[in-house]
């Protein structure tokens, strides 16, 4: 028998074993500092409208909830000082929303067993050039399965680092002598925090609603969005203004709803202000039937990743091969996009199955239209799935960075009986008069609440809880006070920016004027599809 040469066997062998057992892995990447662990996976609706009251209030019910607000309500207040702030370190994956990546100084306090709690959550990196998020919720009465939001009153800004409204979400709901829950609604979102390539001040988003919820899951009400975006305006048309909040909005949507447990019955009117005011007669009227309890997501956004972790914002050219080895073409592009070489499919809004009617380059054709379906792609790379860049075979990893959850458009008939109501008048701008937060968050200590038991995707590297009674690093400060626990030469840093305030002569902490962006007298237009403004 012939013999064979080891080494000419083991090249042989090297060939024929799959790439796979080769590939990067995120077990591969160690450092938790580096991209790939720092940047979150977010979920947002496809129907953002109706996430403005049915979802957005939600997350930041989340959030609150993870700060074990209970126990530490009046924490080490005395009969002559308030209660003491404290750190939490909270998992904002589970919220379904972006992570800040910096730890939350907290203060819950309540005046008496029978007086609404109240929990105020700072999440300061303008020490980080990052700027700062204040949260606070009124809680009068918790959520529960008849009525979702409960009766609390939310209050949340974000504000850039150089002290620029970026977002302000203001709300309440309140149980009605009939039993039913009055939901009302607004925020002012500055685009550029979701798109870098807009400059601040360039375009602003306006939401809001109001909302009469029933113990049986039914309700009705309207919502509204506007668009604020003053040089597409005046480039457009070269006529008036469309800057926040007192100018003409480039574009308004109006969504009458009424739902019950299983869907959502809406009419959504268009309106483009300066096209009417030229007499252009733009618009229209669209009615749709969603289903609340069926429904499909879709990565919208990937994150491409080095061998380190670090975010690659390059375009180029990959290979994917996938789970039957099958090569798949990749376009990379910098903006967090991916194409396949693969055609996409036709794809129902119901539940996102492949209808069948694909014409030349994946478009819909034929009875797609009337089938509620549009093109989608027809390959999705895998979370923490790797591709191979064509030019040198470097392995990047790649992440979901933002998915859609599509509620199912369905038959109208299955809405039958939900009467879309008339137009109600919905929250202007001076629905957030008076409710200025204080950016300065204030001193604390150690970190006295972890959602990150086991240490496990912990951005802030806390990985525990510490005992308020004990002192960790026998420095003569308790853990609460002390802001270096395991430090026993630094004890406070009250700006957060890791500098112990005795060697810090700097207060980097955020600060904000309320009267910038809220004009307490302005002409706000309001289009003929909407319910007038009182």
């Amino acid at each position: 028998m012939k013999k064979i040469n080891y080494l000419v066997l083991c090249a042989m062998l090297a060939i024929l074993i799959p790439r796979l057992s080769l590939a990067l892995s995120l077990d591969d990447i160690t450092d938790k500092s580096s991209d790939v662990y720092q940047d979150l996976t977010t979920t947002g609706s496809y129907f953002f409208m109706l996430g403005v009251l049915f979802q957005q209030p939600s997350k930041y019910l989340c959030q609150i909830s993870q700060t074990n607000y209970k126990q530490f309500a009046n924490f080490m207040a005395t009969a002559s000082a308030t209660s003491v702030p404290y750190r939490a370190d909270i998992n904002e994956e589970v919220c379904a929303s972006e992570d800040r990546k910096t730890l939350r100084t907290v203060e819950a306090k309540q005046a008496s067993k029978d007086s609404p709690l109240n929990v105020t959550v700072w999440s300061d990196e303008r020490a980080k050039s990052s700027g700062t998020s204040v949260i606070d919720v009124e809680v009068e009465t918790e959520a529960s399965s008849s009525n979702p939001w409960g009766e609390v009153t939310y209050n949340v800004e974000v504000v850039s680092p150089d002290s620029k409204l970026l977002f302000k979400n203001y709300g309440k709901s309140k149980k009605l002598q009939d039993g039913s829950v009055s939901v009302q609604g607004a925020f002012m979102l500055e685009t550029s925090l979701i798109d870098p390539s807009f400059e601040i001040g360039e375009e602003r988003q306006w939401f809001s609603g109001d909302l009469t919820h029933r113990e049986d899951d039914s309700g009705e009400g309207t919502i509204v969005f506007k668009n604020f975006n003053p040089g597409l305006y005046a480039g457009s048309r070269g006529i008036g203004d469309a800057s926040y909040p007192g100018g003409r909005p480039y574009v308004l949507f109006v969504a009458d709803l009424a739902y019950n447990s299983e869907y959502v019955n809406f009419r959504k009117t268009i309106d483009y202000p300066f096209f009417t005011q030229n007499g252009d007669g733009a618009g229209g009227t669209a009615l749709s039937c969603v289903s609340r309890k069926v429904g499909w997501e879709y990565v919208e956004k990937y994150g491409v990743y080095d061998s380190s972790g670090a975010k690659n914002t390059d375009a180029f050219t990959a290979t994917y091969i996938d789970e039957n080895g099958d090569s798949i073409g990749i376009t990379k592009y910098s903006d967090d996009s991916i194409e396949t070489d693969r055609p996409p499919l036709c794809r129902a809004w119901s539940d996102g199955s492949d209808i069948g009617f694909n014409g030349e380059g994946g478009a819909c054709t034929g009875l797609a239209t009337d089938l509620n379906a549009r093109p989608f792609p027809s390959v999705e790379l895998p979370n923490f799935s790797f591709i191979t860049r064509d030019s040198d075979g470097a392995e990047f990893l790649v992440k979901h960075l933002k998915k859609r959850v599509v509620n199912g458009l369905v038959d109208d008939s299955l809405c039958e009986g939900l009467t879309i109501p008339e137009p109600r008048t919905v929250p202007n701008h001076l629905f957030f008069s008076e409710t200025a937060l204080n950016h300065k968050p204030p001193s604390s200590g150690a970190v006295m609440v972890s959602n990150f038991p086991d240490g496990a995707s912990d951005r802030n590297f806390v990985e525990k809880a510490y005992s308020p009674w004990l002192d960790d690093d026998g420095d003569g400060v308790l853990n609460y006070l002390d802001a270096f626990p395991v430090d026993a030469d630094k004890t406070k840093d009250l700006d957060g920016d890791g500098v112990d305030d005795s060697a810090d002569d700097s207060d980097d902490r955020s600060t904000y004027d309320y009267s910038v962006d809220h004009s307490s007298d302005p002409t706000e237009y309001v289009s003929g599809s909407m319910a007038p403004v009182e």
